[in-house]
């Protein structure tokens, strides 16, 4: 089913949700339908090598070979084993009889086209790392992976969620290009009747190779207004509501749930070290030396609140690691007044806080003498701009484990030459040198030590600065069995149904 949607088809999906709105005393969510929330706007007609992949994951809709259980071990998911027979190869034992949405048989030899077709994808999902891979079916029910290098952790770079597993029949060609259709192709408990940028629905799948989910129907909800999500769980409109922000869970827990799910999501500010004002080591110091951060978090965050002080980690990720005050290696500029002053800034609406923090952050700005001018707006109308380089300062939000649950594998990803999601655009040839030795390292705790000391470069540069470890939450009202997942991939599973209770 091709998921650009005429605007009729996106009218009838809306209608079909007013249709089974219900209220907060009768018809609350049954075996029948779900509402459910969300707060982000699809970007790429979710295609799994983009920032669409997390969503199908979440709506059960497609999986992965692996999955990251909450305490950050690795566990099958497709695949009910793995083995390593070298340091650089791991086979997979796939599960028996699972189906794919289009009714074909998921094999090795479908699951080894779905992996070959990431690997070689211009926008490869960025837990592979940068390695050459290569997936061959060795059996009807195992597939081989190999490296061209060493890798301790490759197994698990098989969660990240661009790497879903779907039919061959998802992988088409259009005018000599690549196209692929993650929508009915994939092997979740859920799958989609119908799709826009706007709305979803989804169908329990009645050949899952799991337990049949509780709920006949989910209808979704796509929102980039947070705040919107917060009112319409709050009135009974959605039976979930994934990513309301922190001021208004006092409300909402009047009338419903609110999971608080502790995540390695951070807010960052990006520095653009390529273009523009800030490839002034002395200038970023400056503007860097005008922040307070422990001010923007009480101002902007939840009583209680980490701050983010020397590192891009939080606690639970840093290992041995001691951290302390960042040092900047070069002192600020003398005076701005002669010098550029105008900074284009910009951050987006689906995360709840960032708005309120990118006004507090240009106050501040301004004290020192800076004139700023912010753009706001959804994730997806920015992201193609953002990741160009378009602006001189980006206020953002990153689940640094999600994909991997690796740290050494989002610095990789995140600030090493000439990768995409590089937001800052920092290059250095040694610490990229620095970034590859570490990959091999096997010891979990040394390679988390080692990313701690790698991140203090980053941050001793002036290209980003940590501000705050954001925390999730989720409301629901007559539901029970959804995942508070810290990765941020997992959601409605086949446990998802009525609570009883309620």
């Amino acid at each position: 089913m091709n998921v650009a949607k005429t605007t009729a088809l996106a009218a009838a999906c809306a209608l079909s949700l007013v249709l089974t709105s219900c209220s907060a005393d009768s018809d609350a969510a049954d075996a029948t339908h779900a509402r459910v929330g969300v707060a982000f706007s699809p970007v790429a007609n979710f295609a799994p090598f983009s920032a669409d992949a997390p969503i199908a994951t979440k709506l059960g809709s497609s999986e992965t070979l692996v999955r990251i259980d909450p305490d950050g071990t690795p566990s099958g998911w497709l695949a009910s084993s793995w083995t390593q027979p070298t340091s650089s190869s791991v086979v997979f034992e796939l599960r028996p009889k699972v189906r794919f949405h289009d009714g074909s048989t998921m094999d090795a030899e479908a699951v080894a086209h779905s992996l070959n077709e990431a690997f070689s994808s211009p926008f490869r999902p960025r837990g592979l790392g940068s390695a050459a891979l290569k997936a061959t079916a060795t059996d009807d029910l195992e597939v081989k992976v190999t490296s061209d290098r060493p890798d301790p952790i490759l197994p698990q770079r098989f969660a990240d969620p661009g790497t879903m597993i779907l039919s061959k029949k998802a992988y088409t060609t259009e005018d000599d290009r690549p196209v692929i259709n993650a929508i009915g192709y994939g092997t979740g408990p859920f799958t989609w009747i119908s799709a826009s940028n706007t709305h979803a629905h989804l169908e329990a799948n009645e050949d899952y190779w799991g337990e049949q989910p509780g709920i006949r129907s989910v209808y979704v909800t796509f929102s980039a207004d947070p705040q919107e999500l917060a009112e319409d769980i709050d009135s009974s409109r959605v039976d979930v509501a994934a990513g309301i922000p922190a001021s208004s869970v006092p409300t909402v827990q009047e009338h419903a749930e609110v999971a608080t799910i502790s995540t390695p999501r951070t807010s960052l500010l990006y520095f653009n070290t390529a273009k523009g004002l800030f490839t002034r080591a002395d200038v970023r110091s400056a503007a860097i030396d005008a922040l307070d951060v422990d001010a923007l978090v009480d101002e902007v965050y939840p009583s209680g609140t980490d701050t983010l002080d020397g590192t891009l980690f939080r606690t639970a990720e840093r290992g041995d690691a001691s951290v302390s005050p960042v040092e900047l290696n070069t002192a600020p500029t003398g005076s701005i007044k002669n010098g550029p002053r105008h900074i284009t800034m910009v951050t987006y609406t689906d995360i709840p806080e960032l708005p309120q923090l990118a006004e507090a952050v240009a106050e501040q700005l301004r004290q020192a003498g800076f004139d700023v001018e912010i753009t706001l707006d959804s994730y997806g109308n920015l992201e193609n701009r953002i990741l160009d380089g378009r602006f001189d300062l980006v206020l953002g939000s990153r689940n640094y484990m999600s994909g991997t649950a690796d740290t050494l594998s989002y610095l990789a990803s995140d600030v090493t030459c000439g990768k995409r999601y590089n937001i800052a655009r920092y290059c250095n040839d040694s610490l990229d040198a620095e970034i590859t030795s570490a990959l091999s390292t096997s010891d979990a705790t040394d390679r988390e030590d080692e990313a701690v000391d790698i991140a203090s470069e980053v941050l001793a540069a002036g290209a980003i600065v940590p501000i705050a470890v954001e925390h999730v939450y989720l409301g629901s009202r007559g539901v029970t069995g959804l995942v508070d997942d810290p990765f941020e991939v997992r959601l409605l599973t086949s446990d998802f149904r009525p609570d009883s209770a309620s």
